[in-house]
């Protein structure tokens, strides 16, 4: 695998041997890949972000604008990878890292979300990384709607990218846990957050909701 220049940290005792971290490993391993990606397919255009690691029921990944700030950096947005991808190899876990990268790249040229909605444009954007979207993650699917996947476009930058992935991009510890838990998971309730206080609520698909500190409508994530 290759390398190039980008902003990286080192990755040591990815065996966790005596004194190993493996917070720190984890996390610098991801945002790697982060570094990576976002020079090889974005020109280094998209701005750092936080990410994070959870299980999400129903979820491989997800965005969030705006959702953390400091006294420097008061607008710092958020992606989240669902652990139980890494299983899948290295190919599908950053294939999902680079489709939440498009949701932020997305925002940065309109400045709004979509309530969760995969558009045309997120379409495009998506083709333009070398990822094809995909109501079920194959050729053929639905290109648009709230629920989208993908699939790789062979020859495409994504997998001309992946190939000359450095390793200290690699993430080097999976769950033990091997499938997404859908068992709790209410089809019947969506997520809604407020974008500006990024309050969360549950309720069924559809509802109206309005943030009563912002005074906003909430958004579907």
């Amino acid at each position: 695998m290759g390398t190039d220049a980008f902003t990286s940290y080192d990755v040591k005792n990815t065996r966790m041997g005596k004194g190993g971290a493996p917070t720190k490993e984890q996390y610098a391993a991801l945002e790697n890949a982060y570094n990576y990606f976002n020079k090889a397919l974005f020109k280094s255009e998209l701005p750092p972000v936080l990410i994070t690691i959870s299980r999400r029921s129903r979820s491989k990944g997800y965005y969030l604008p705006k959702s953390w700030f400091n006294e420097s950096c008061p607008d710092i947005a958020q992606i989240n990878i669902n652990p139980v991808i890494l299983h899948s190899g290295p190919k599908t876990a950053f294939g999902v890292l680079v489709h939440e990268m498009v949701h932020h790249q997305q925002f940065l040229i309109e400045n709004t979300i979509h309530g969760g909605y995969h558009t045309r444009k997120f379409a495009e954007l998506m083709a333009g990384a070398g990822l094809a979207c995909s109501s079920t993650g194959e050729p053929g699917g639905m290109q648009t709607g709230r629920h989208m996947s993908h699939y790789v476009l062979p020859g495409g930058a994504f997998e001309t990218a992946f190939e000359k992935i450095p390793e200290h991009c690699l993430v080097p510890f999976k769950p033990h846990d091997t499938q997404i838990n859908y068992k709790n998971a209410n089809k019947n309730k969506t997520t809604y957050f407020c974008p500006k206080c990024k309050l969360l609520a549950w309720a069924k698909p559809g509802a109206n909701f309005v943030c009563g500190s912002c005074s906003l409508h909430m958004e579907t994530i």
